[in-house]
C-alpha cells in the first residue's frame, strides 16, 4: 500500500471523525471561487470537485450558482454525499481514473493535491490538463512548507502530506501545462496553505497575446526581426507560405512582398486579437500575395500533409515545445520545402536578462525561454531531430527603440505572470520600480543594452 492508498484508507475508516472535527464553514478556497461566480465565471459554470469529502465546499459553490459534480476517492464519502444533497456523487481517484466528466469549466481541488507524493504531482496535473482541454480552469490548494511526511491530526490514522513553497508549486504546475493567474497564502488552524487559480498554458498564452494585440503592431523591433527572417529565407515567387504564430503579420507582409501576387500566405495564430489586428492592418498590396488569417494552434495544424512550400515562424518557438512544433511543420511541408524560424541567442535580449536578475532578488528563479534554441548548434540539432536536413543558422542583431523598451516591464511581467503571482503585491511593486528605473538608466548609458543578438535558422525537408 503506497502513501496515497494509505491516506484514502485512513479516510475510509475515519469519516465520522473527519466530519466531527472539520469546520462547518466552507474553505477559504471555496469562498474565493464562490466570489467569482457571475463575474469571472458565468452562472451555471460546471465545477468538478476532486475530494468533496462531506460536501461543505460543494454546497457553498452550488449556492453561489455553480453546477457541481462532487467526487471523492473514498467510497464512504461518496455514500455520505449521495445521502446529503449530492445524489449523483461519484467515486473518482485523480491518480488513476479518467475525469468523470469532460465538459467542465473548473476543476476544484481543495486540500487534495498535498496527499500526492511530489513525483506524482506533475503526472496527475498533466493528465487533468490533457484530458480536460484548454478551456478548463484549475482552482487548487496545497500546504505551505518543506518536505513531506505523515500526519495523524484529526483522524488518528496517518495521512500523507507533501509541502510546497510557492515558486516550486508554480514551477510544477508549469511542467504539467498550467499557468498560475493568481495565488494566495492563508493561515490555517494547523498549517498554512497556498491557493492558486491556474489556466492551461495555451489558454493563458492566447489571453496574453489578445491583451497585447492593440500595441503589438507598433513594435519596431518585431518588424526588423521579421524582415531579417524573410531575408534569410530562400522564398521563391509563387510559393505557398505558412506563417505560424503570425501575430499581427510582420512576417506575413514581408513574405507576401517576396513571393508576389501568384503566391499565397496562410497566417495562423491562436490569438483572435492578433488575427483581428492582422486582418485590419494587412490589406493586400499591389504585386503582393494575398494573406489569409486562420485561427489555429501552430503545434496542431489542421492542414493535409505536403500543403506548403515554406513554413516561417518569427519569434514564436519560445512559446512552444520545439520538437513537437518542428515535427508538425515537417508534416505539412512538401518534399523539398523549407522551414525557417527566428530566435534570440541564449540570455538575450538584455532587457530580459536584466528582468531575471531583478526577479532573483525577490526569490524568483526565472528560466531563459531562449535557452533551448539559443545557439546555432541547438537549432541544428532540433531541426535534424525533426527530420530536416541542410540546416543553416545565421546570427543577427535587432535594435530596440526607446518606445520598445518603454514597454519592457509589461512584456516581461506577462511572460512571468505565474511567478509574479506568488509574490506579495507590494514586492511586485518594488520589483517593477527597480526594473523600470534601471531599464531607463541603461537605455541612456549603455549602447549594447538596446541591441539583441538573434538567430535565423533555415532547413529543408528531404
Amino acid at each position: 500500500m503506497d502513501e496515497n492508498e494509505a491516506t484514502v484508507a485512513a479516510y475510509e475508516t475515519g469519516i465520522a471523525a473527519y466530519l466531527a472535527h472539520t469546520p462547518s464553514a466552507p474553505s477559504a478556497l471555496a469562498r474565493w471561487l464562490g466570489a467569482l461566480a457571475g463575474d469571472i465565471f458565468a452562472p451555471g459554470a460546471r465545477v468538478l470537485e476532486v475530494g468533496a469529502a462531506g460536501g461543505t465546499d460543494a454546497g457553498h459553490l452550488r449556492a453561489a450558482g455553480f453546477e457541481v459534480i462532487a467526487t471523492d476517492a473514498a467510497a464512504g464519502f461518496v455514500d455520505y454525499l449521495r445521502e446529503h444533497g449530492f445524489p449523483d456523487a461519484q467515486r473518482y481517484d485523480v491518480r488513476r481514473d479518467p475525469p468523470p466528466a469532460r465538459d467542465v469549466d473548473i476543476v476544484f481541488a481543495n486540500a487534495v493535491l498535498p496527499h500526492l507524493r511530489r513525483d506524482e504531482t506533475v503526472p496527475v496535473l498533466q493528465r487533468l490538463h490533457d484530458e480536460l482541454g484548454d478551456e478548463t480552469v484549475l482552482v487548487a490548494s496545497v500546504k505551505l512548507g518543506d518536505g513531506a511526511g505523515w500526519s495523524t491530526e484529526k483522524l488518528g490514522a496517518g495521512r500523507w502530506y507533501t509541502y510546497w513553497q510557492p515558486e516550486d508549486f508554480t514551477r510544477t504546475l508549469g511542467e504539467a501545462g498550467w499557468v498560475v493567474e493568481e495565488a494566495r497564502i492563508r493561515a490555517g488552524r494547523f498549517d498554512d496553505w497556498i491557493g492558486v487559480i491556474a489556466l492551461p498554458a495555451r489558454s493563458a498564452l492566447r489571453d496574453a497575446f489578445d491583451e497585447r494585440a492593440s500595441e503589438y503592431a507598433r513594435s519596431d523591433w518585431h518588424r526588423s526581426y521579421a524582415a531579417q527572417l524573410v531575408a534569410a529565407s530562400p522564398l521563391q515567387p509563387g510559393s505557398r507560405v505558412l506563417d505560424v504564430a503570425a501575430g499581427t503579420g510582420f512576417v506575413s507582409r514581408a513574405a507576401a512582398a517576396r513571393i508576389g501576387a501568384e503566391g499565397s500566405v496562410t497566417a495562423v495564430d491562436i490569438s483572435e486579437g492578433m488575427l483581428a489586428a492582422l486582418s485590419r492592418d494587412c490589406p493586400t498590396a499591389a504585386g503582393c500575395a494575398p494573406i489569409h488569417p486562420v485561427l489555429m494552434d501552430a503545434m496542431h495544424l489542421q492542414f493535409p500533409d505536403h500543403s506548403f512550400d515554406a513554413v516561417l515562424c518569427g519569434a514564436g518557438l519560445l512559446y512552444m515545445r520545439p520538437a513537437e512544433a518542428l515535427r508538425e511543420w515537417h508534416r505539412v511541408l512538401r518534399p523539398g520545402g523549407f522551414v525557417a524560424f527566428s530566435g534570440m541567442q541564449a540570455d538575450e535580449p538584455p532587457a530580459g536578462r536584466l528582468f531575471r536578475l531583478h526577479a532573483r532578488a525577490y526569490g524568483l528563479t526565472l528560466t531563459d525561454r531562449s535557452d533551448p534554441l539559443g545557439t546555432p548548434q541547438r537549432c541544428q540539432a532540433a531541426l535534424e531531430e525533426a527530420g530536416f536536413e541542410a540546416a543553416q543558422v545565421t546570427p543577427g542583431r535587432v535594435h530596440f527603440t526607446e518606445a520598445d523598451l518603454d514597454r519592457a516591464w509589461d512584456i516581461q511581467a506577462r511572460m512571468a505572470r505565474a511567478e509574479l503571482a506568488t509574490l506579495p503585491e507590494e514586492d511586485v511593486g518594488r520589483l517593477r520600480a527597480s526594473y523600470v528605473a534601471e531599464v531607463a538608466l541603461r537605455v541612456r548609458t549603455d549602447p549594447e543594452f538596446v541591441v539583441a543578438k538573434t538567430l535565423y535558422a533555415v532547413a529543408r525537408r528531404p
